[in-house]
């Protein structure tokens, strides 16, 4: 007679399934440009694109220890390449257009030309545009409504000067029954829709999950299949979105930092009322007067020319501005320490003040390259101590450029410090 068997009968385990109230969203590109606000934001990158890019430059301004850490964590790998030239051309060349090229950084310029080298390199059919087209901008977005203003509605006709926007009100179609009654039925549907969304509750951190996943499916049941990007940049920096957006880069943005409507910019002269394109500069063309103020334009359809769009900064720019006022401006002082002030453009053509800019743009153009550790010369320094992590100091010991992260710029005047106000430092007690 068999002996019964001792063993526990074997029983199938089941398999481990992943849980339902999980999210898995889709990448919206296949290659990522990442900015410095991405990186220090603490943005979950990989959660859009399976491969990162961004430039040597912008690895460089992360120095904050959580946002290295955060870094490091990513499950993607983030690779660092470096724009070419032509790329690099071609940016500037479209942010001079566009008007943006004198409120873009050499590190914003950097991560739009590794975005547009990247989309080259990925051989889509669809070219990027090479200049910003006129024809979305020739209707003019304010042309059917009034200029924004503060004050009552009579007072607006009476200000209105030749510089202002033609504001010809758009004639009202007549009120008939059915539009009436369709108007009604529209009221009663939104009445329908709003006890349906209050029907069904708040959404809290339990179902939170479950929220995401039908509105997701939801989405990409009801519209068309997504569509995957080959290339996009990710930044918060409205000018690079402008550019981007214009060019024909796909933009993702964090914490709602993403512009409403692409635009065209200019300098405005409050004193001469000249309009020039070229926002870099500092101080007007015509008169020479550090009066410009960055505005938005467009082409009319009519006349084909740049008008100025009114905005809610304009009472704000044509008001005469009294900062540094109360105490008048000090005698210039000689000297190699001297810094004089320059209130006009003449200005820069007295004691060689222009030589002496273009030796600091020089200069600084050579300490940014000397200092790049992705340079293909410096690892061929004989001297470490010479390298890159070298730091570049004058014949006193001191720094030679400061900041090296800024390049130097003519400042107008005071530029945005009040002279009027105390900079002394407070001390803690009575001198003893």
């Amino acid at each position: 007679m068999a002996e019964p068997s001792t063993q526990a009968p074997e029983v199938a385990t089941p398999t481990a399934e992943p849980p339902k109230d999980e999210v898995h969203f889709a990448h919206r590109a296949k290659k990522l440009v990442l900015d410095a606000g991405a990186i220090i934001k603490l943005q979950r990158a990989d959660n859009f694109a399976k491969e990162l890019y961004t430039t040597p430059r912008i690895l460089g301004e992360i120095r904050d220890r959580q946002a290295r850490q955060h870094l490091a964590n990513l499950p993607a790998q983030l690779k660092v390449r470096s724009p070419d030239t032509e790329s690099m051309k071609s940016v500037q060349d479209f942010a001079r257009k566009t008007g943006d090229f004198g409120f873009l950084s050499v590190n914003d310029m950097e991560v739009m030309a590794l975005a547009v080298m990247l989309y080259g390199e990925s051989g889509c059919d669809k070219e990027l545009c090479k200049a910003p087209s006129m024809a979305r901008f020739e209707d003019g977005g304010d042309k059917g409504r009034k200029a924004f203003s503060w004050r009552p509605e009579g007072e607006q006709e009476k200000s209105r000067g030749n510089t202002m926007l033609d504001t010809t009100e758009s004639t009202a179609a007549p009120v008939t029954e059915a539009s009436v009654e369709g108007d009604v039925q529209k009221d009663e549907a939104n009445d329908d829709d709003e006890e349906e969304e209050e029907e069904g509750g708040w959404i809290t951190a339990t179902n939170f999950k479950k929220y995401a996943r039908d509105n997701h499916e939801s989405a990409t049941k009801d519209g068309e299949e997504e569509t995957i990007s080959e290339v996009s940049i990710m930044s918060a920096d409205y000018s690079v979105q402008n550019v981007m957006m214009q060019m024909g880069v796909d933009v993702l943005s964090f914490g709602g930092f993403m512009i409403r409507s692409v635009k065209l910019w200019a300098l405005l002269c409050t004193a001469c009322h000249t309009v020039t394109r070229d926002t870099s500069k500092v101080f007007c063309s015509k008169c020479g007067n550090d009066t410009v103020y960055r505005v938005p334009v467009y082409v009319d359809s009519e006349t084909r020319e740049l008008t100025v769009t009114r905005s809610r900064r304009w009472e704000k720019m044509t008001s005469k501005r009294n900062k540094g006022s109360i105490w008048s401006i000090p005698k210039n002082r000689g000297g190699r320490q001297s810094n004089p002030l320059i209130l006009a453009e003449d200005e820069l053509l007295m004691s060689g003040r222009d030589k002496e800019y273009r030796r600091k743009c020089n200069q600084f153009e050579k300490e940014r390259q000397l200092h790049n550790p992705f340079a293909s010369d410096s690892l061929y320094q004989a001297d470490p101590l010479m390298g890159w992590c070298a730091r570049s100091t004058n014949s006193r010991g001191n720094a030679l450029l400061g900041d090296s992260s800024s390049a130097p710029r003519v400042e107008a005047g005071y530029g945005r410090r009040n002279p009027n106000r105390g900079n002394f430092k407070h001390t803690k007690g009575k001198r003893k």
